[in-house]
C-alpha cells in the first residue's frame, strides 16, 4: 500500500508517532477513502494502519491510540480494545474523572465525537446523563466552529470534499 505510506510522516526511531499527512476530520483523526470494485468506503488512518500490519479488525472493536495522538498511525502505538477498556483508559489517562466528573479533555473527546456515537451511548460510556452529554455539544459549538473555520489544505487534487474535510482517495487491489 504504498499510496498510504506516502501520506505518513515516518520517523527513524520506530518508537516514535507516526504522522498522517493526508487529510484530518472534525474529530481529529487521519481520514481516507478506500475505492475497492468501484464502492468507496471512509475509513480513519490508524485503523487501515492497523488493518494493514496485523489483519482484519473484529466488528465492534476499537483501535485504540496508546499515545493519545489522533493522527498518529504507527502500528506500535495501536491496539484492539473494546469500549470498557477504552473507558477505564480514559480514566486512567486522565480523560475522565471517577463518578461523572469530566475533564476538559473528555468533554473535547465528546464534542468531536470520533465514533459517531449517539448522545445516549456517550452518556452511558461516560456514566452521565444524556442531557449533560447535550449541554457539553452545545457548550462547545461556538469554539469549535470558530476553530474549523479557518482550517484547510492547500492541495486537493485527485480528492474529493466532504463537509470541512477534503479527502484523497486511495485505490486498493485484491479481494
Amino acid at each position: 500500500m504504498k499510496a498510504f505510506w506516502k501520506q505518513v510522516k515516518i520517523t527513524k526511531d520506530p518508537d516514535k508517532c507516526w504522522e498522517w499527512k493526508g487529510s484530518v476530520g472534525n474529530h481529529g483523526y487521519g481520514l481516507m477513502i478506500l475505492k475497492r470494485r468501484g464502492k468507496k468506503k471512509m475509513i480513519t488512518a490508524h485503523r487501515f494502519s492497523y488493518q494493514l500490519t496485523y489483519g482484519k479488525i473484529p466488528k465492534k472493536a476499537f483501535v485504540c491510540h496508546r499515545c493519545d495522538n489522533k493522527t498518529c498511525v504507527n502500528p506500535r502505538h495501536l491496539e484492539l480494545g473494546n469500549r470498557s477498556k477504552n473507558v477505564s483508559d480514559a480514566v486512567k489517562r486522565g480523560l475522565v474523572k471517577k463518578k461523572g466528573r469530566l475533564t476538559e479533555k473528555a468533554k473535547r473527546f465528546i464534542r468531536e465525537n470520533p465514533y459517531g456515537h449517539s448522545q445516549r451511548k456517550l452518556a452511558s460510556i461516560y456514566g452521565v446523563s444524556q442531557s449533560r452529554i447535550s449541554k457539553i455539544v452545545r457548550e462547545g459549538r461556538s469554539y469549535d466552529n470558530s476553530r474549523r473555520n479557518g482550517q484547510h489544505r492547500e492541495d486537493h487534487s485527485g480528492s474529493e470534499v466532504r463537509g470541512n474535510v477534503c479527502l484523497k482517495e486511495i485505490q486498493i487491489s485484491g479481494p
